[in-house]
């Protein structure tokens, strides 16, 4: 079989009689010819809708032997089908064939189910449904497209919940990058909330009944199992923190399992640490966690790297909710006020609007530190990274004095806070934290230029130089 019309002629032989289902399989093997491949899919989909429809996989119960044999085996040919399918997700590279490979199966799942089960998936539902997780979680092919296609699966209760179930009991734990991939892409779109899971229609099932505690308890596993997996890889690294981080950590049931992974993280470096951060301040303030050294490391994450880091944003707006504790010693808060300003005088522009205002809530809360404003010696130790020993409240702040003098004027401007009495409200650093050059350049670009700005008085008429200047230039 090589051609959509002999597919096409094969489907409606079969759907015109019932003695004509001994052609199934034909149809199930025109599934490996990549040039007929969704027409095939397309013909079974339609033979399987009508003979669900119809009951015949509902009549395997029935006392004539020749019937029940016959549902028998419409239900071994019909499973056969669904692997051979899902075989096509985890080995094609046409999305486009995966996305309907997907959308079939989903649909056959659908249409199969026992009706006189109301409030549970069966076994067999179960196995079947299995059969696509397993596809997906592929070694051989990245999937992350195709399992945001199947998100859309997840609105429904009972298909989030055995999708849990089934991640957290599957026997694969593989190391292989791709696979890592693909589960983490899973992981992704769970959005699985403090609440639990809730919804009003179920997928297959009428009156589906949610085992809360199986799937927080199938959900902490999966999560646990995920983490001890070593992830060499800086991209997976850092999709693995922002979503454990932010989303994961606050409903799992035993979050200080992660404390080993979270402070290894946080003492990597770069943007590791700061994606890590979030982590290991929830668990000091939420699960009592001891980390003495917390501050020292934050302070030693403030480097040039962090003024052009992707995630400085986050960092800033987290140091900012860090710091607001008037209980900080002061020689802490002076540390870090010190090196933000001298790592302004070499940072981007957009990166110095941030660390400003940031810089002058820090003087808003501890004013013994606006003598530092005034102190015009200089013993700080930059390369110092116990802020205790950096000597920053032995210094004065010329740093940001000499900012009055950037080139940008809406830096200058900003800079000039210290000229005049701080405010009594902090700056809310949020207003400052996804600032862009081009924006800025946006707002430069839009001021009125002055249109008397005298260029000469004079209209030159070459070059002229004395006869004398020529000559002593020529014999020097």
């Amino acid at each position: 079989m090589s051609s959509k019309e002999e597919v096409k002629a094969l489907t409606e032989s079969i759907l015109a009689s019932r003695s004509n289902a001994k052609q199934i399989p034909d149809l199930i093997k025109a599934l490996e010819n990549p040039e007929i491949t969704k027409f095939a899919l397309t013909g079974l989909v339609k033979v399987f809708t009508s003979l669900c429809k119809k009951g015949d996989f509902s009549i395997a119960d029935d006392k004539n032997e020749a019937i029940k044999k016959y549902s028998n085996w419409l239900t071994e040919v019909f499973d056969e089908a669904l692997s051979k399918v899902a075989s096509i997700i985890g080995s094609d590279s046409k999305q486009i064939v995966k996305e309907l490979c997907l959308t079939s199966l989903m649909k056959l799942i659908v249409l199969s189910h026992d009706p006189k089960e109301d409030k549970s998936w069966t076994s067999l539902d179960v196995k079947r449904f299995r059969l696509i997780i397993d596809a997906l979680l592929t070694s051989e092919q990245d999937n992350q497209v195709t399992i945001d296609r199947f998100q859309e699966y997840l609105e429904y209760p009972d298909a989030k919940v055995y999708t849990i179930q089934t991640l957290a009991r599957h026997p694969k734990k593989s190391t292989s990058p791709i696979f890592r991939q693909n589960l983490l892409k899973f992981l992704e779109i769970l959005n699985y909330s403090e609440g639990g899971i809730v919804g009003e229609s179920a997928l297959v099932v009428e009156n589906y009944e949610i085992p809360a505690e199986s799937v927080a308890k199938n959900f902490n596993t999966l999560w646990q199992d995920f983490g001890k997996i070593q992830h060499k890889e800086v991209e997976i690294y850092k999709r693995l923190l922002i979503l454990l981080t932010d989303k994961v950590l606050p409903v799992l049931k035993n979050p200080l399992g992660f404390t080993d992974f979270l402070m290894e993280s946080y003492n990597v470096g770069g943007s590791i640490s700061l994606l890590a951060l979030n982590g290991v301040y929830f668990l000091i303030t939420k699960h009592h966690l001891e980390y003495p050294d917390f501050y020292t490391k934050l302070y030693q994450l403030c480097t040039p790297d962090l003024m052009h880091a992707k995630y400085r944003a986050r960092f800033f707006y987290l140091a900012d909710i860090f710091m607001t504790s008037s209980h900080l010693p002061q020689y802490l808060v002076a540390a870090f006020v010190k090196r933000l300003s001298r790592l302004c005088l070499t940072a981007p522009a957009n990166a110095i609007l941030v660390v400003l205002p940031f810089i002058g809530n820090l003087l808003i809360r501890h004013k013994s530190l606006l003598k530092m404003l005034e102190n015009e010696e200089e013993h700080y130790i930059m390369d110092e990274e116990d802020p205790q020993k950096s000597k920053a409240l032995e210094s004065g702040l010329w740093e940001i004095k000499t900012l009055q003098n950037h080139s940008l004027p809406q830096v200058s401007q900003s800079a000039k806070f210290i000229n005049k009495s701080l405010p009594q409200m902090e700056w809310n650093l949020e207003d400052y934290l996804e600032i862009k050059p081009e924006e800025m350049f946006a707002i430069e670009a839009k001021k009125k230029i002055f249109v008397n700005v005298p260029l000469t008085f004079e209209r030159p008429h070459g070059c002229a130089f004395a006869k004398d200047d020529i000559l002593s230039n020529y014999f020097v």
